[in-house]
């Protein structure tokens, strides 16, 4: 009889732990929608996004639009000829990144996101934190149209069209006008406590971004498409 009641003392204390482990896991008002069902953007189901929960793991082939029409020959160069796409991860959210430039390639991080580069299929924190590449310490001289700013931008790796843009995820082949290689992913973080920092290590959530920006000639001019993919990272380092 002793032994039985050790034991459901046991069993109401495990109890006891795993509800509390939950209710913090689940703060109120941050779990999924309000219906508690998922949302869905195409073929990809997510979750909605709170600052430190990714709203998925990954999310597979998500493409749109670069650009207005097709960009004439002669505006071939001209990074405003092209019209800035905002793209959110998740649904319901502020949109966390922004294509644009030539061909909608080059990626900018918005509300309070940043973009730096890490090595091709980095997907763990430890291996962001040693690898990463900071954008912002080599940001370049351009885009300066509309009095845009040149930092929290990576696109073409140095010199394109004439102008120096820094950090980059690619390599562009002038020659052809079009993208050589994919040198590097794209790690878009945020420190939902600070709205401006340099600082990776205080991230409170992280998406790696693959970009694929295939600039294909059209009438008169190019035209572009934006395919990208990404994969959730937790902020966690063993």
């Amino acid at each position: 009889m002793r032994n039985l009641v050790k034991m459901m003392s046991v069993m109401a204390l495990v109890a006891l732990v795993v509800v509390a482990c939950d209710q913090h896991a689940v703060e109120p008002g941050k779990g999924p929608g309000s219906d508690n069902s998922f949302a869905k953007d195409g073929a990809v189901s997510l979750l909605e996004e709170t600052c430190t929960t990714c709203c998925s793991t990954d999310g597979n082939n998500l493409r749109f639009p670069a650009g207005s029409g097709v960009v004439s020959f002669s505006n071939l160069g001209n990074y405003c000829a092209w019209t800035p796409q905002e793209a959110a991860f998740c649904v319901n959210e502020l949109a966390q990144v922004q294509f644009e430039g030539q061909f909608g390639s080059f990626v900018r991080g918005l509300n309070g996101w940043n973009v730096d580069l890490v090595p091709l299929g980095t997907t763990a924190w430890c291996d962001v934190l040693s690898d990463i590449e900071y954008e912002h310490n080599n940001p370049g001289t351009a885009p300066t149209c509309n009095s845009i700013s040149p930092s929290n931008v990576v696109g073409a790796t140095g010199n394109l069209f004439g102008a120096s843009y820094g950090a980059g995820y690619y390599t562009y082949d002038p020659v052809n006008n079009v993208i050589a290689s994919y040198d590097y992913d794209i790690v878009v973080w945020k420190d939902c406590d600070a709205g401006e920092t340099d600082d990776v290590t205080t991230a409170d959530l992280a998406y790696v971004l693959s970009v694929t920006a295939a600039p294909t000639p059209g009438a008169g001019g190019y035209f572009s498409s934006v395919e990208f993919s990404w994969t959730c990272v937790a902020t966690t380092c063993d």
